[in-house]
């Protein structure tokens, strides 16, 4: 049995090195996210009570709220169904940041939230939404800033006003073809046009990159640090 074992390992290590040698490239297949998935929760504080109108916002800033016993519940569909933070706050209670991410599909999250540690101490509040980070995407071959771009913008934004020290860093992912890689520059003035115009957000506080891809080549990537 184990010689059987040991013929398969090296078997697999030659099919391997065989791949290598010959330029083959073995790649896993695509992972397809649900159109559609529901997230659901329960919401208390430290002393283990429900926590009732206790409010559930997305990176998109629809807010939903607890019900008496502290549930709640809501789908997030097709183009909303990406990886994001979701912030759950109550009153002065310290707010909390889930992350959420498609592969998770339905979720149910146990949130318990906590009285600061020093009252009304703001830091302890922004070193919560440092974490907070979107991905947005632009139609083929476009600089348009679509209605959902602008109210994920404007999410961002006012959290990145609440705490004046964080910086909202954008990564605009580019085809290697130069036509293309313009086109990702155009994107990234529209981007940082709309966050300083519309939302008032200093210049010096955005920090515009860009990477090439093989994938997505139409995809942004949005974080306060």
């Amino acid at each position: 049995m184990k010689a059987k074992k040991l013929f398969f390992s090296i078997l697999a290590l030659v099919t391997v090195n065989i791949a290598i040698a010959q330029d083959i490239v073995i790649t896993s297949p695509d992972i397809k996210f649900p159109e559609e998935v529901t997230i659901t929760g329960l919401v208390k504080n430290e002393a283990g009570t429900p926590l009732a109108n206790a409010t559930v916002k997305t990176v998109f800033g629809d807010a939903y709220f607890t019900d008496g016993n502290g549930q709640f519940s809501f789908s997030l569909k097709k183009e909303k169904v990406i990886p994001q933070s979701i912030f759950i706050s109550y009153d002065s209670l310290v707010t909390e940041v889930r992350s959420y991410h498609p592969v998770m599909a339905n979720t149910d999250y146990m949130i318990t939230l906590y009285k600061p540690v020093q009252c009304c101490c703001p830091q302890h509040h922004c070193d919560e939404i440092k974490h907070a980070s979107l991905k947005m995407y632009f139609e083929e071959n476009s600089i348009v800033l679509s209605e959902q771009t602008k109210k994920q913008l404007d999410s961002i934004s006012g959290m990145a006003k609440e705490c004046p020290s964080t910086i909202i860093r954008l990564t605009v992912y580019a085809d290697y073809k130069k036509t293309l890689q313009r086109l990702a520059d155009e994107r990234l003035d529209a981007l940082k046009k709309y966050l300083i115009e519309q939302d008032g957000i200093s210049i010096d506080r955005i920090n515009p990159g860009k990477t090439t891809t093989t994938s997505n080549a139409n995809s942004v990537d949005i974080k306060l640090e």
